[in-house]
């Protein structure tokens, strides 16, 4: 069966902090452009929103296929829906095919990761 998820095109999307920061980010088109859109959270970004620091990673809520494949995917606001409803499901690419995925309840929240050292 082909896939619908498969497409590669990427967007610029805003990804809101805790804090309420907005940074632009790359996302699926396919993903947060269609029926699933609130499910990620986030809107359309311009090119003069900052770029998401390389440091930074992005709240993630864990989803699970009836195979038990799981994946973490980006929230890209607190009010998505992956994010504040465990059992939202979600269509997904998995090995070519469009899959059902559940979100579980588990979270990771963003945070940064360690800071380079700069070269003197």
């Amino acid at each position: 069966m082909a896939t619908t998820k498969c497409d590669n095109n990427r967007v610029a999307w805003g990804y809101v902090t805790n804090d309420s920061e907005t940074f632009r980010t790359s996302a699926k088109a396919v993903y947060v452009g269609g029926a699933d859109a609130a499910k990620f959270g986030g809107a359309a970004a311009l090119g003069s929103v900052r770029a998401l620091p390389a440091s930074f990673k992005p709240r993630r809520a864990v989803v699970v296929d009836a195979a038990g494949t799981s994946r973490a995917v980006v929230c890209y606001t607190v009010s998505a829906t992956l994010w504040t409803t465990p059992g939202t499901t979600v269509t997904l690419a998995k090995n070519g095919v469009d899959t059902v995925f559940t979100s579980d309840g588990n979270l990771y929240n963003e945070r940064y990761g360690r800071a380079t050292k700069q070269q003197s």
